[in-house]
């Protein structure tokens, strides 16, 4: 029985080392505002009341269409527009098929903010896509909805000096686990 657990603990180490390839990851973070009203922008308010109300309710606002906006940047047409300008700025071949496959885009809970990281198989690759989307984003932003919600970055994309974990204890636990499934049903 520990014969066979060990034997699948090196087979889930030896895949890791030589089948499992290293990835870099860069992210973006962003803030998602309203952007000021006529009467904002007049200084119209009555009161300090009002004013603060009309915050409060632009931050509901943005909450509740994060989602939306989110769900716009899992589009092909915004993985396309992404891997366009891409492609004219760095003279490359990128795919919106392939931009859409290395991004995860996740909201920040419980605030206007949301994050969207870039893994790929080259630190340089990563650190590019998710500069590029320093410019896409807000203009998407900008553009949709009558521009009323738009991005600012809050947190630049940096380029990755590791690679991230191959997952060395959780794939030899993994193998470990099949070795000992294997040894019950011998």
């Amino acid at each position: 029985l520990v014969v066979f657990a060990i034997i699948g603990a090196l087979l889930g180490y030896f895949y890791t080392a030589n089948i499992t390839k290293l990835t870099y990851t860069s992210t973006v973070e962003f803030l998602a505002s309203t952007v000021d009203t006529s009467s904002e922008l007049k200084g119209t308010y009555p009161n300090v009341d009002e004013a603060r109300i009309s915050n409060t309710s632009k931050m509901n606002y943005t909450t509740m269409m994060l989602a939306t906006y989110i769900e716009i940047m899992n589009t092909n047409e915004f993985a396309t527009n992404v891997a366009q300008g891409l492609n004219n700025r760095l003279n490359s071949s990128y795919t919106g098929a392939y931009i859409k496959s290395v991004m995860n885009i996740e909201a920040v809970e419980d605030t206007a903010m949301f994050k969207i990281s870039v893994t790929t198989e080259s630190n340089e690759k990563s650190y590019e896509i998710a500069h590029q989307l320093e410019t896409e984003v807000p203009k998407m932003m900008k553009n949709t909805n009558s521009g009323l919600v738009q991005a600012t970055v809050q947190d630049k994309p940096i380029k990755a000096s590791t690679a991230g974990s191959k997952g060395y204890p959780k794939k030899c636990l993994i193998g470990a686990m099949g070795g000992l499934l294997v040894a019950a049903a011998y």
